[in-house]
């Protein structure tokens, strides 16, 4: 009796050193993310889901939470008969734990895509915050989000900014979006909420419907590739973060390319010597201002072209050549128009002009 009897301290001491070690790793990421922005009011955003009961978790037990203010906000999309059920479950959670919470509903007329559900929650959460007046929104996104975005791109379905990792920190016009967590597993979080005894959490279902481009990336991420890697979401996680870090490098090369004319009207400058990738990712950041609200995503093709083009032009000027297919001249200048979802491109022999189009 005496060793089972040790045999269970030491159990014991082992669960809480092991417990104890997950909270630090993802209190470590709270103090760089969280902290610095506790004094304007930082809002959870949870689901039902492991991943944001694993935040909500860590958040309630971490020793500065009271160092400001701190909500906790469930979205209900009204997409699923069993989402209101779910979503003031985990609210009622959260109060246990000392939170003030809110439950915010999506209108039912809204589209069930997932991009137009994304696009009316962060709205509706901002609107929320910002009459709180909060500053910060928190989500619980990891490694797992990271690695479905650099897949979903890569196949032309969607997933962020050209494929690369998100920020864990992303000011915005209304505050910023904190994801302390995008360091992590998803296999980690699922180990801390084992630990705590918070396996309580709910999956929805759409996560397995295996129409939703997503949940198919997922699937093949989670199943198949694992089979040839140990551990693919790491892996592309990082090549993601290694995208953003080389997008960052072309942002500021193509910015000294770009001439603002005025808010309608922008240069891209063409220099013989400059790379191809430096010039398209001027002329997309050129479209970008201008353009905002258009999806640029399918514009590769035509952007190439339109280089081309140029480049084409620009040769047959330099040698005295009369002028190509396609182009034509306006007192000294040698030009070719291209139609670009809102603009039209005016290519002369200094560069690309591009002009946002009346509507």
């Amino acid at each position: 009796m005496h060793c089972n009897g040790e045999s269970v301290v030491l159990e014991k001491v082992q669960l809480e050193t092991q417990r104890r070690r997950l909270f630090q790793t993802l209190w470590n990421s709270f103090y760089r993310v969280i902290l610095p922005r506790m004094g304007q009011g930082v809002a959870l955003c949870v689901s039902g889901g492991a991943d944001s009961r694993a935040l909500l978790e860590a958040m309630s037990h971490w020793p500065l939470r009271h160092q400001g203010r701190v909500l906790v906000l469930s979205v209900d999309h009204q997409t699923r008969a069993e989402s209101k059920k779910e979503a003031k479950a985990v609210l009622a959670r959260a109060k246990v734990l000392g939170f003030e919470t809110q439950l915010i509903t999506l209108e039912t007329s809204i589209r069930s895509d997932e991009a137009t559900l994304r696009k009316h929650r962060y709205q509706a959460l901002w609107q929320f915050a910002q009459a709180q007046k909060i500053r910060s929104l928190c989500t619980a996104h990891h490694q797992g989000d990271d690695a479905e975005g650099f897949l979903m791109d890569l196949f032309g379905l969607g997933g962020g900014h050209e494929g690369s990792a998100m920020n864990s920190e992303l000011k915005t016009d209304q505050g910023e979006v904190l994801r302390p967590f995008l360091n992590f597993s998803r296999k980690a979080l699922l180990q801390l909420l084992t630990v705590i005894d918070a396996t309580d959490y709910f999956t929805d279902p759409t996560n397995e419907n295996s129409t939703a481009k997503r949940s198919q990336i997922r699937s093949w991420l989670n199943e198949d590739l694992l089979k040839f890697h140990p551990s693919p979401h790491e892996r592309l996680a990082y090549i993601a973060k290694r995208r953003g870090l080389d997008l960052q490098a072309l942002y500021v090369v193509a910015d000294q390319l770009i001439k603002i004319e005025n808010p309608n009207m922008i240069f891209v400058r063409f220099q013989p010597n400059t790379p191809d990738a430096i010039f398209l990712r001027a002329l997309t950041q050129a479209l970008k201002m201008l353009v905002p609200d258009k999806d640029l995503r399918n514009a590769n093709r035509a952007l190439s072209n339109l280089l081309n083009h140029a480049k084409k032009i620009m040769t047959d000027h330099n040698q005295g050549l009369d002028q190509t297919s396609s182009s034509f001249t306006l007192g000294h200048k040698k030009l070719a128009r291209f139609d670009l979802p809102g603009v039209l491109a005016t290519v002369t022999s200094a560069g690309i002009e591009l002009g946002k189009k009346s509507e």
